[in-house]
């Protein structure tokens, strides 16, 4: 940021448009997430370690699998955590770099089996655009909303009023970021089945890794569904035909 800043400062009628426009100063936000979309990945990769080279026989069939849904063999990445991570993540919102990164812990409590079912689901999240359509709900069209702030006298309002916009916005922001996740969760589910011609590696794989957390099945969080709707999401799309077309 500082030397983007350095590289603008030289330009004088860039930097009045940058800095001074809300058409520009949007414009140069947007053009720094894109730089931090694509630089963040490669530098998670290797701050954290991750390496291509995956416990064998293992990581081969983790690989056939990532690669025969389209995605990269070479982006199924391994992270020793010191069996203290049970997880999996799709890391980058891009299309390029993005890695699918999987955990010593998580590759510890499930067999191949349900692992498979874990890369599924997150090469559904990849299939789905799920990353660049959450980096655009939540990052680029509230700074590009932000623009209307200029339209708004700050003197209108009192504080406590502008407190209460702002806790209803948050409130808003959050209440939407939940029920996109949640829906997010339960598409890459689906997409996971679907690949695998079976729901089971994915319930498999949420079960297990929900007994070895010690997480109530019942419980949710802000990003993700609790295990019981997403296993009941599962074996309902399964046998069901009408929740599934209209899923």
């Amino acid at each position: 940021l500082a030397a983007a800043g350095d590289i603008v400062g030289t330009h004088r009628e860039l930097s009045v448009f940058l800095l001074s426009t809300s058409v520009g100063s949007s414009l140069g936000v947007l053009a720094f997430v894109l730089v931090l979309g694509l630089l963040l990945p490669i530098a998670f990769r290797v701050l954290f370690g991750l390496t291509s080279r995956l416990p064998e026989p293992q990581g081969e069939e983790l690989r056939h699998t990532a690669s025969a849904l389209g995605f990269s063999r070479r982006a199924v990445l391994w992270f020793d955590s010191g069996l203290r991570t049970v997880n999996a993540l799709l890391v980058g919102p891009l299309p390029w770099p993005r890695y699918l990164v999987l955990t010593d812990g998580l590759a510890a409590v499930l067999d191949t089996s349900a692992l498979r079912g874990v890369v599924a689901h997150e090469v559904g999240h990849a299939q789905a655009g799920h990353p660049a359509l959450l980096l655009a709900m939540f990052v680029a069209i509230p700074v590009l909303l932000l623009s209307g702030l200029n339209l708004v006298d700050p003197l209108a309002l009192t504080d406590i009023q502008w407190l209460l916009v702002a806790v209803v916005v948050v409130g808003l922001g959050v209440w939407l970021l939940r029920r996109v996740a949640h829906r997010f969760e339960h598409e890459a589910d689906v997409l996971s089945s679907v690949a695998l011609g079976g729901a089971e590696p994915c319930i498999q794989a949420l079960q297990r890794v929900g007994r070895v957390i010690q997480q109530e099945p019942e419980r949710g969080s802000l990003l993700h569904p609790s295990e019981k709707n997403r296993v009941d999401l599962l074996r309902r799309f399964a046998a069901d035909p009408q929740f599934r077309a209209r899923f």
